[in-house]
């Protein structure tokens, strides 16, 4: 319990010590988020303050994590790969063959640095690439992603805790402290955004805590559960451009919290709905953690009943 205190408080106050001076650093070099009619703001606002939530966790994974030189620093440079590769896209982007390559890269040294096998390490790394780019495409509102880091932390710190893996207790402290650190910064009002770079970050943070709990010994729909909703909400978005023939890289407001805003008219409200269905989702994933064929049964069936419901929401919530 010291171990998860310690990440947790240390990230939160390292991320909520940096992120003023990160702001006015931002804001002098025009680091900013100008509103359009895809956006979901109305006032220009820096973006990039995901390089706030970067030292900390580093340097408390370098400091707490239980491996080897090797394997922190192979974790410990993906993580802040994929933030620096964030980065550059807040700076001016980079064009999409480039930025995927790179994820891709970044995704095998990742998942490298916790798992051995090579067919593992491949299909570890594709699921690095495309929860980093869930999360890029979720984080569009006020408050989402520090509900969804603090919610997801917590949830993957009690899989560690009843695994006994001090290394996943690490990482999802880190997660929770991240959140906790960022979120009065960004909601009601937003001062900043966690641009590409904490985005980027936040969602190879977050595949860690998957992939980490796989390899500490939890079932694979457990260790999945608390990123449920975000994997949702981004396949059938996706899925549905592409079945009507939209180019599905370009930005839009078609995503299922989007449309909740559009109707709720609060990004405070949508964050929690969505940070509800995650910790719901979450918990759920915990009855199938040792892998009984009847817990992953029902947990399965609770997390897609709960992931469903979250997609129907804007039909289901008739306010206007």
């Amino acid at each position: 319990m010291a171990l998860f205190v310690s990440m947790t408080l240390g990230v939160a106050g390292g991320t909520a010590s940096l992120l003023p001076i990160a702001i006015r650093w931002l804001d002098r070099r025009a680091v900013v988020d100008t509103p359009n009619r895809r956006s979901s703001h109305s006032q220009p606002t820096p973006r990039g303050g995901g390089l706030a939530i970067v030292l900390p966790f580093v340097l408390g994974w370098l400091l707490l994590a239980e491996l080897s030189d090797l394997e922190k620093f192979g974790l410990a440079t993906a993580l802040a790969g994929f933030a620096g590769l964030g980065f550059m896209d807040d700076l001016g982007g980079l064009g999409v063959r480039l930025r995927l390559g790179s994820q891709i890269a970044l995704g095998f040294v990742l998942a490298a640095s916790i798992i051995s096998t090579l067919p593992l390490v491949i299909v570890s790394a594709v699921f690095v690439v495309a929860t980093v780019n869930a999360f890029n495409f979720m984080d569009g509102i006020n408050g989402i992603s520090g509900v969804t880091l603090s919610l997801a932390g917590s949830v993957y710190a009690l899989q560690a805790i009843y695994l006994e893996s001090a290394n996943l207790l690490v990482v999802a402290a880190g997660a929770l402290g991240s959140g906790v650190g960022f979120l009065p910064f960004n909601i009601p009002v937003a001062r900043v955004f966690l641009g590409d770079v904490g985005s980027y970050f936040s969602g190879a943070l977050l595949a860690s805590c998957a992939i980490l709990s796989v390899d500490s010994g939890a079932h694979m729909v457990a260790a999945a559960a608390p990123l449920a909703i975000y994997a949702a909400d981004t396949f059938f978005t996706l899925t549905r451009r592409i079945a009507r023939g939209d180019d599905w890289s370009v930005p839009h407001r078609e995503h299922v919290y989007q449309q909740l805003v559009d109707r709720l008219d609060s990004h405070v409200l949508t964050s929690l709905l969505v940070g509800l269905a995650t910790a719901t989702s979450g918990l759920m994933g915990l009855l199938a953690i040792r892998g009984s064929s009847t817990a992953v049964a029902i947990a399965g069936t609770m997390i897609v009943a709960t992931a469903g419901i979250y997609l129907w929401l804007p039909r289901l919530w008739n306010v206007r």
